[in-house]
């Protein structure tokens, strides 16, 4: 009756249920090609045969594709970019990581680290432990999303600046969650630093060209200095 099922997954297990002499289910879930369908379907072998029960899954695997293929572009991202994601559960403080975040701190994603709010509070430098405590207490009571720069210290103890957003995320008019990015900028703040030491070196050899030309070797010294 249907022969376009034949060459599929469908086709093979009814066979070997029509041949089982056992009573233990077989499902299969598969695609449809012919139909553009996707099917759930339970065999039971029996004494005369088979009984089937199907149930057509399409908007669930469509569902199920397009979350595995976000999650691929989100691994993808993340190792060519240094950005991580995170949502906490601000009821338990509870936090989930993903693999950039991890990698941000030098923690391994299946070692032994559970992510919650104080701790991760714990990885920020001690003088701004107290911004990002503020940051995310107006995000939770207010609703204000927040942006920071921030410095951190490593699980191996290399000191790095963060760049890190939070958003509220609600559930029945009440603000339970908390999701947001890391982004490593210590590259960034380095040379954003070396400009700013090179402006200011600068800034003072024009002073001292512009107050003091009578003294060559003052300018002289500057020149040197400036280079």
């Amino acid at each position: 009756l249907l022969p376009e099922l034949q060459d599929t997954e469908f086709y093979q297990y009814y066979q070997r249920a029509a041949t089982d002499e056992g009573t233990d289910p077989y499902t299969v879930e598969a695609a449809v090609e012919p139909w553009g369908s996707w099917y759930r379907i339970f065999l039971y072998p029996n004494d005369n045969g088979v009984t089937a029960i199907s149930k057509e899954i399409t908007e669930k695997k469509q569902q199920e594709i397009s979350l595995q293929r976000y999650q691929e572009l989100l691994e993808h991202v993340e190792d060519i970019t240094d950005v991580g994601g995170f949502e906490a559960d601000m009821r338990t403080g509870e936090q989930i990581w993903t693999d950039g975040t991890y990698r941000i701190h030098d923690l391994e994603p299946d070692g032994e680290f559970d992510p919650t709010v104080d701790n991760a509070i714990e990885f920020y430098h001690p003088e701004d432990q107290e911004v990002i405590e503020r940051a995310v207490e107006r995000c939770v009571s207010e609703g204000e999303p927040y942006e920071e720069e921030l410095r951190i210290t490593t699980e191996s103890g290399r000191g790095r600046w963060i760049r890190t957003y939070g958003v509220p995320l609600e559930q029945n008019g009440e603000i339970t969650h908390l999701r947001g990015a890391a982004e490593d900028i210590t590259q960034q703040k380095r040379r954003e630093k070396r400009l700013q030491e090179k402006n200011e070196r600068l800034e003072e050899f024009v002073n001292v060209v512009s107050h003091d030309l009578r003294n060559p070797l003052q300018v002289a010294d500057a020149q040197v200095e400036l280079i």
